[in-house]
């Protein structure tokens, strides 16, 4: 029963996670320029909420469910896939962390002090250009995560598979020198 818990606990965050993202990506992409420093600070502050209240709060529960799932499930152990996920979600995790989440933070800082005169336009901490392609790459490694769990792929190496002998070929010998 625990091993089912924490699949969909697993489950439920990383629904949470990946449409976090997705909204995040969404409202930079209705944005305004800071110039319209009203509506700004307002999608700012919901990029802001959105990440304070969903993405950390998923970002923790699927981390959390998956290093616990690999601790109690001998099986998951073992399987390729699940250390696979396990470094994208590491990936994930660092740049969400790193990147996103304080992006989001700071912006809405700046965003809300310049529209209370407090400070500049220009002032305000812009995020990188690039902040809309890192969304997206974390939204499609979150993707990939599902898939590979949904999936679970089992993979053998070369060496591993058994081989076809000519008997269970259907043949009497070796055919071919």
């Amino acid at each position: 029963m625990l091993i089912k818990s924490l699949k969909i606990l697993h489950t439920l965050g990383a629904i949470g996670l990946t449409g976090a993202v997705a909204v995040h990506l969404i409202l930079l992409g209705i944005a305004p320029e800071p110039e319209a420093i009203e509506e700004y600070a307002v999608i700012r502050g919901s990029i802001a909420a959105i990440s304070n209240g969903l993405l950390l709060p998923s970002l923790a529960l699927v981390f959390l469910t998956g290093l616990l799932s690999m601790a109690f499930y001998a099986g998951f152990r073992q399987a390729g896939w699940v250390w696979i996920k396990g470094i994208l979600s590491f990936s994930i995790f660092s740049a969400t962390l790193a990147f996103i989440h304080g992006n989001a933070v700071q912006s809405a800082a700046g965003a809300k002090a310049a529209a209370a005169g407090q400070i500049g336009i220009d002032e305000i901490p812009r995020a990188v250009n690039n902040e809309p392609m890192v969304l997206l790459v974390v939204l499609i490694i979150c993707v990939a995560n599902v898939v590979l769990g949904v999936w679970r792929p089992r993979w053998r190496s070369y060496l591993d598979r058994p081989r076809r002998t000519a008997a269970a070929q259907g043949g009497a010998g070796d055919e071919n020198p």
